[in-house]
């Protein structure tokens, strides 16, 4: 069982924290299935089994991965009416 202390919670505000993000996630796998766009949320959600770098000690058995969930809040003031339909059509046409 996992301790909340283990629990990895990171908020990316500007470029230099969605680096450290993308890092972080660099090794994840996910389905096409695990995306998903909740309109009325205004949020973009992604599932996928990352990698924990952070306990990788260079032997093969401490390798783990974990199950996680990635965010994105699109405020409306950042995302164009034209940009959220244009999400929306590339998402359908991923799970086609």
């Amino acid at each position: 069982m996992m301790v909340e202390a283990e629990r990895l919670k990171l908020l990316a505000l500007d470029e230099e924290d969605l680096a450290v993000l993308s890092a972080y996630v660099q090794d994840a796998v996910l389905k096409v299935s695990d995306l998903v766009y909740l309109p009325k949320e205004q949020r973009f959600a992604v599932g996928m089994n990352r990698f924990i770098w952070e306990k990788a000690d260079g032997r093969r058995h401490t390798y783990e991965r974990r199950r996680t969930a990635l965010t994105f809040d699109l405020a409306p003031s950042h995302v164009t009416p034209e940009e959220q339909v244009e999400m929306q059509r590339v998402l359908a046409r991923a799970r086609d």
